[in-house]
């Protein structure tokens, strides 16, 4: 029987894309910034081919490459430096997914309201909703006009959604 090759420790892992993967490195820049000057995907978050298991993102590779040990893919990699090009492990850290995403939404750095991809109301529509609703319009009323669902139309009135907007100015 016909065995395949060895699998590669961590080391020798780590050992074989090292140079390849820093060759794709700029850096430090003026913040200390380890900038990834390879391929990037539309977030600006580099990424890196570490063979059959296809590309992955960058500052994963960094901080396992400083670990020396793969990094639980159940856990999120940090940028204190809110910079998705970098890939200093000075300036990344391992985290649970929840604490990344509220770190991104304490920095206002998710897509919503208007911001997001697939918004189909702007912020004015919304407060025009809302003004809509204080006078008495009804709420299918509301939605035909803006061409959506009773329930988006209330959940935009009502706040449950598109939070940001605290007021009808």
């Amino acid at each position: 029987m016909k065995r395949g090759p060895k699998p590669k420790t961590n080391q020798e892992w780590a050992e074989g894309i090292q140079e390849r993967f820093f060759a794709k490195v700029a850096g430090p820049d003026t913040n200390g910034c380890w900038n990834w000057t390879g391929a990037k995907d539309m977030n600006g978050y580099g990424r890196f081919s570490t063979g059959a298991a296809g590309a992955k993102l960058a500052h994963r590779i960094s901080m396992a490459l400083d670990a020396g040990d793969d990094i639980d893919p159940s856990l999120s990699v940090m940028h204190h430096c809110d910079n998705p090009s970098c890939v200093s492990p000075f300036h990344l850290s391992v985290v649970p997914h929840a604490v990344n995403m509220a770190d991104s939404a304490a920095k206002c750095r998710h897509s919503y309201g208007e911001r997001h991809p697939v918004a189909r109301l702007t912020d004015k529509n919304v407060r025009e909703m809302r003004r809509a609703a204080a006078t008495g319009e009804h709420i299918l009323s509301i939605a035909a006009r803006f061409n959506m669902s009773r329930r988006s139309a209330s959940q935009a009135v009502s706040g449950e959604t598109w939070k940001h907007i605290k007021d009808d100015a």
